[in-house]
């Protein structure tokens, strides 16, 4: 088996994760962002969000993209597929695979 690491594959040289990231500011406001996060940093970056910590988004990637409100309108999400290659429904497909994979290993 493989163990390389992050660091040793230079993986953030070579690759983002682009993310959206939809939450609420301090003062309860709804925002969201677009960020491309370094693979080394999309962990931790994914455990706070989980936990419900406190994010200072600049600290995990390049922001790309914020605003006001819930989730992006549908114009900014067509421009940032457009602009970066965003696949809005990825998890949904991936999520989809991985089931189908599961059931397909079962019988």
């Amino acid at each position: 088996m493989f163990d390389y690491t992050i660091k040793e594959l230079k993986l953030d040289e070579k690759a983002t994760i682009l993310e959206l990231c939809c939450g609420t500011t301090s003062n309860g406001e709804p925002f969201f962002a677009y960020l491309n996060i370094p693979p080394s940093k999309y962990v931790d970056y994914k455990s706070k969000q989980e936990n419900g910590e406190s994010i200072d988004l600049a600290e995990f990637g390049d922001i790309i993209c914020t605003g006001w409100g819930e989730e992006p309108s549908a114009d900014i999400k067509k421009e940032v597929e457009e602009t970066y290659g965003a696949d809005h429904t990825f998890q949904e497909k991936f999520l989809a695979e991985v089931k189908r994979l599961q059931e397909e290993t079962k019988h």
